[in-house]
């Protein structure tokens, strides 16, 4: 079974509104193991639009935002989508959408009519075969889990090792801090016509028998 990563779109593009988690959203406190600074974020969630310093940006919210310091935020396009096509894996929590401040300032419009947002949260974890993926694991916190791993050269394959019947749909891989999703999220998403977004194919899930995420 295929293995693909929902990500930002790699292209600089100015066709959609940015936005950041507003900082007396979130606590931070730096892990008593490790000294990494954790974020937690805590409902109920919310974002406040943002504008860069490129000109000429639209009044577009993208169906997929990536707010700084955020986790995986959707348009209720998505969450509908996704709900029909019984998409497995994932709780959508509410997301307080604010005007940017700055936008006033700046002489600019503030944006208006701005759909329902959506935190996406995964709720499943599975392992990476390190060894098949070219990967190996350098530095662990015993207190938070945080891993760092070490990536052999020409180790683009990610190869994760699950029972596919129980696999939800997205899902987290505990040694590299992205999403990942099976084939049918990939296929909503294109199908959809989804904006702000891109799928890429990151590897397999090879099957074992017994094998339950986490």
């Amino acid at each position: 079974m295929e293995l693909f990563h929902v990500c930002q779109p790699s292209y600089q593009s100015d066709r959609f509104w940015d936005a950041c988690y507003i900082e007396t959203r979130k606590e931070r406190s730096n892990c008593v193991g490790c000294l990494r600074p954790e974020f937690r974020f805590d409902s109920p969630y919310a974002i406040e639009w943002t504008r860069d310093r490129w000109s000429g940006r639209s009044q577009v919210v993208g169906d997929f935002i990536w707010p700084c310091f955020g986790g995986l935020t959707v348009t209720d396009r998505v969450k509908v989508a996704c709900e029909l096509n019984g998409i497995t894996g994932m709780s959508f929590h509410p997301v307080e959408a604010h005007s940017a401040s700055s936008g006033k300032k700046a002489g600019k419009p503030f944006l208006v009519d701005a759909p329902a947002i959506w935190c996406c949260k995964p709720s499943d974890a599975v392992h990476l075969d390190l060894k098949k993926s070219g990967r190996k694991v350098i530095d662990e916190c015993l207190v938070c889990g945080f891993i760092m791993c070490e990536v052999e050269p020409n180790a683009s394959v990610v190869i994760v090792e699950a029972n596919e019947y129980t696999l939800p749909d997205v899902f987290k891989v505990i040694e590299i801090p992205v999403l990942f999703c099976t084939g049918r999220l990939r296929n909503v998403i294109v199908e959809s016509g989804f904006t702000n977004v891109e799928v890429k194919r990151r590897g397999v899930v090879e099957q074992v028998k017994g094998v339950e995420t986490l």
